[in-house]
């Protein structure tokens, strides 16, 4: 059978702390009929859990929050509840709230597609300081076509993401926080890099060199297209902010492949504007 948190009644708090074992299920549901600001939490710190599709902001009713933490373990995503539109679905119903993935370690295995916002009406933040997020066949969206509001958050060198493609929409905003040798472990994409909407560059006051380069997006067998239309640099330290050049490049050899990456970081006077080139 399947798992809503939480089931039933406005106000409601549910809770799964799964530690270890062995969890099969058809579907995790968050957010069952009648949970109007309603609280569902999933803590996966061990064992294995797998699930035939993840919806967070199930049942048609506003004020919901839904939050899945994971700190170890393997949670896998096989696409068998509904046939070929499933998966780690964000922001199901179109409902008002707020849906939030907290990875820190362990591996989430999604056999088909995530939606970061599948429909209008909530916030969905997919937050990565470490382990691994695969989306092995199919797409990794960030926010939605119909202006669904999605975010995907990265920190450091530790979080590993490897998609089949990457598709972000104009709602969409992919928030990067440098480690503390200015780097970045790139999202690996083995098809496909669509770019829209916001990127976002945390440096936390770490400054880095002149000519650093620091890699986004790998994409290894079609090439990216569009661009953000929005780049922001956070820098912690009063006064000018961090920027940096971003750059599409085209690459032949060994194969031909494409990158997205930083350089030429510096201090500029707030409100300059940065074009992607």
């Amino acid at each position: 059978g399947g798992v809503i948190l939480p089931y039933d009644g406005g106000g409601k708090y549910s809770r799964w702390n799964m530690l270890g074992g062995t969890a099969n299920v058809a579907a995790v549901s968050m957010g069952g009929p009648g949970t109007a600001a309603s609280t569902g939490e999933w803590n996966i710190a061990g064992g294995t859990v797998v699930a035939g599709a993840v919806r967070m902001g199930t049942g048609g009713m506003s004020g919901q929050k839904m939050t899945i933490n994971q700190s170890g373990g393997y949670l896998t995503i096989t696409n068998t509840a509904n046939g070929n539109y499933d998966g780690l679905l964000m922001g199901w119903a179109g409902v008002d709230g707020d849906f939030t993935f907290n990875q820190s370690g362990g591996t989430n295995d999604i056999k088909l597609w995530a939606l970061l916002g599948r429909t209008v009406g909530g916030r969905s933040t997919y937050r990565m300081t470490g382990g691994a997020l695969l989306v092995t066949n199919n797409w990794l969206y960030v926010g939605g076509s119909g202006g669904a509001t999605g975010t995907l958050e990265i920190a450091g060198t530790s979080p590993s993401v490897n998609v089949w493609s990457y598709q972000q929409y104009a709602s969409g905003t992919l928030k990067l926080t440098l480690g503390p040798d200015g780097g970045i472990r790139p999202i690996h994409s083995e098809i496909y890099g669509f770019l829209a909407g916001t990127l976002e560059i945390h440096t936390d006051g770490f400054r880095p060199e002149p000519n650093t380069v620091v890699t986004i997006l790998n994409c290894n067998v079609n090439c990216m297209s569009g661009e953000f239309s929005q780049i922001n640099y956070v820098w912690s330290k009063a006064g000018d902010v961090m920027s940096a050049d971003v750059h599409y490049k085209v690459y032949a050899s060994p194969w031909t492949h494409c990158a997205l990456t930083l350089d030429h970081f510096r201090l500029v006077p707030k409100g300059t504007v940065i074009a992607v080139r």
